[in-house]
């Protein structure tokens, strides 16, 4: 826990100290009634299933349909986007024997349900209680996993959207920001699939279940699961669906994600693009004659570079991958005083020539570094004047304006802020965006906290052995987390080093987790904090220090 957690920017800098404790947890301190996992575990209860049928993690950007919105941060006016945000029929109960049956078929008479907002917490909005809980949030230092089956509430979710016939024969993509903590998604009474990690955005291709017309999308989201084992953040723990949720439309041929990595040489003199850029064939048979479309720009909207790229025969189903590179001789490099942003806008060209997806990133040419035990950026040591923020609200909860990230970012300038430390997930796209317009370090930050099952230095009962940071069977959803942070905000220059979570315990599968950060790019700064002195952390960060 470090002392500036309860920092929240909200006009001016808050200490909120926090009162309510959730009833079944308040009073079961010890955990009593908790029930073991059934041999015959479902989804939710399951730490090796954390997503079916989820599309892989991208980095994050709005598509867009014309070159004139490649940049628009509000895409909710073009013809391939419809904004979801509103109002939803809902139910909420407190256990999952409760839950309603049925209720994804098309047919289900929703009539009594109550009309609920998203994005919206529930526990804010009369549905359970929030609650703020340190320690002991799950039984730790146990040998099976515990989750409340008889207290777990459940939030199930109806909508019904059209589909214009404009959309027919595209890929149409549902987009869920972030989800809290485990959600099973339906589609006209048939079931897509299930997602964990609720500081991430969970995408899935709806194509094959949806109509032209009227179709139903239907949601149960459940406030416990094996998810819940990694969101023990010292903050307010609340429920429901916390960020935008959209669906957006793409060709059959589609680009599926791109990397935009940018690199310092020349004595920290030029600036190099390491370009590359994932496409994906959904057309039913193989895809020949494509290319891309590359134009890099500077802040004065003079074109720097431009190329185009063609693009192999992708088979049917099959993925291909384009990459070039790069190099500004005398570039315009980007710091937390200077934030200079070029801007590289990507087109997808089809065999007639006519350019029919782009996507707009805004990117920087700077470096991030270990060096004799400092980090330096673009060659120089740097200060960090830094805090940490969490994603809270005192009337909304974790559901976040962009008004008020914007006023957060600006009083953090104001205050000759430098750094921010996502405390302690991946946050809200737009915030990344702020850091990189207005000029802050980030170090993002993996959403893996157990420190309510135990961790090093808290100073109560902490087993390492029993503890999932050393259990194979969590692996992978620890190296899914970190990934998933990754690839969010791998294109975004104000991310300067990355963290492996807040209070997250050590041992094998946080190792794991380092090194699979450090496949993707080797001499960028990966922090641990509970790692101390051992070989899986770049830098030691004592979270609790006064000084």
């Amino acid at each position: 826990m470090h002392k500036f957690k309860s920092l929240f920017f909200k006009a001016s800098i808050l200490v909120i100290v926090l009162l309510f404790f959730d009833d079944a947890w308040a009073q079961n301190p010890t955990n009593e009634g908790f029930q073991s996992a059934p041999p015959s575990l479902q989804h939710w209860q399951n730490p090796s299933v954390f997503r079916v049928n989820k599309l892989p993690a991208r980095a994050f950007y709005y598509p867009a349909s014309s070159e004139d919105e490649a940049f628009s941060q509000s895409p909710w006016s073009q013809p391939n986007y419809q904004l979801l945000n509103g109002t939803w029929k809902f139910k909420w109960v407190n256990a999952l024997s409760r839950a309603p049956q049925g209720f994804e078929q098309v047919a289900f008479d929703d009539s009594k349900w109550d009309d609920f907002a998203v994005p919206a917490n529930w526990e804010v909005n009369g549905y359970g209680s929030p609650f703020y809980h340190s320690h002991y949030c799950l039984k730790p230092n146990t040998e099976k996993i515990e989750l409340p089956l008889t207290y777990n509430p459940v939030g199930s979710y109806r909508k019904t959207i059209n589909v214009d016939n404009s959309w027919d024969n595209k890929q149409i993509i549902l987009h869920l920001g972030a989800v809290k903590s485990a959600f099973y998604l339906y589609v006209n009474g048939k079931s897509v699939g299930y997602s964990e990690d609720s500081k991430t955005a969970a995408e899935f291709d709806i194509t094959d279940f949806v109509n032209v017309g009227e179709n139903t999308i239907a949601m149960q989201v459940y406030r416990y699961s094996t998810g819940s084992y990694f969101e023990c953040q010292d903050m307010w723990r609340v429920s429901g669906i916390e960020r935008d949720v959209y669906l957006y439309v793409a060709p059959k041929v589609r680009i599926a994600d791109l990397h935009a990595q940018t690199t310092l040489m020349n004595n920290y003199t030029a600036g190099v693009l390491n370009f590359s850029a994932l496409l994906e064939n959904d057309l039913g048979d193989s895809a020949d004659g494509y290319s891309l479309a590359i134009e890099l720009s500077n802040s004065e909207n003079q074109k720097v570079v431009s190329k185009l790229l063609d693009i192999k025969a992708i088979t049917r189903d099959e993925n291909a991958t384009v990459e070039t590179q790069i190099t500004l001789p005398k570039a315009n490099l980007w710091s937390a005083e200077i934030p200079y942003l070029y801007q590289l806008k990507v087109a997808l060209v089809n065999p007639a020539g006519e350019r029919i997806e782009w996507i707009g990133q805004h990117i920087g040419f700077r470096s991030s570094e270990l060096k004799d035990g400092q980090i330096l950026i673009n060659g120089k040591a740097v200060l960090f004047k830094g805090v940490n923020r969490h994603e809270h609200d005192p009337v909304s909860a974790h559901v976040i304006t962009r008004e008020s990230m914007r006023k957060d970012v600006e009083l953090m300038k104001a205050y000759n802020i430098n750094a921010l430390r996502m405390a302690h997930y991946p946050q809200n796209p737009y915030i990344y965006h702020l850091a990189d317009k207005y000029g802050l370090y980030v170090m993002d930050e993996a959403n893996i906290e157990s420190h309510g099952i135990g961790a090093a230095n808290q100073g109560w009962t902490y087993n390492p052995e029993m503890h999932l940071v050393n259990k194979p069977e969590w692996k992978d959803a620890y190296i899914d987390r970190v990934s998933n942070m990754y690839h969010r905000t791998k294109n975004h220059p104000s991310v300067v080093m990355r963290s492996l979570g807040n209070e997250s315990g050590d041992g094998v599968n946080l190792e794991l987790s380092y090194d699979w950060l450090k496949t993707q790019e080797p001499n960028f700064p990966v922090i641990s904090e509970q790692a101390q002195l051992r070989r899986h952390t770049d830098g030691v960060r004592p979270v609790n220090t006064t000084k």
